[in-house]
């Protein structure tokens, strides 16, 4: 059997380090060891950040968001939550990092 395609969504990634953000990079790359084909989903709050790149061999895709406020946030789930669609089917797993906008945009997609 082939490894699962697993979405981790998480508001904060790499460069941003904290105890989320290493969980995260942890938990990817443990799965991708496993045999697994995990995605991290985060955004992306500078515009000199690139939309897409790997970490440690993990696909890293970034949805835009500004870092102001409201705005941002909105700009946020809604980013995830388009991607989650045009994903659908794609995807066994998604793994959401957060219980506030991250798993209301994944909830709703």
């Amino acid at each position: 059997m082939s490894g699962r395609r697993v979405a981790l969504v998480t508001r904060q990634f790499w460069p941003l380090v904290g105890e989320t953000e290493t969980a995260i990079a942890d938990l990817a790359v443990a799965l991708q060891h496993a045999g697994h084909r995990p995605t991290v989903l985060t955004a992306r709050w500078n515009k000199l950040w690139p939309l897409q790149f790997t970490y440690e061999d993990v696909p890293v895709v970034r949805v835009p968001a500004s870092p102001k406020g409201i705005w941002g946030t909105w700009q946020y789930m809604r980013g995830v939550d388009r991607w989650l669609r045009a994903q659908r089917g794609k995807l066994d797993a998604v793994v959401v990092a957060g219980m506030q906008h991250d798993a209301m945009a994944a909830v709703g997609a």
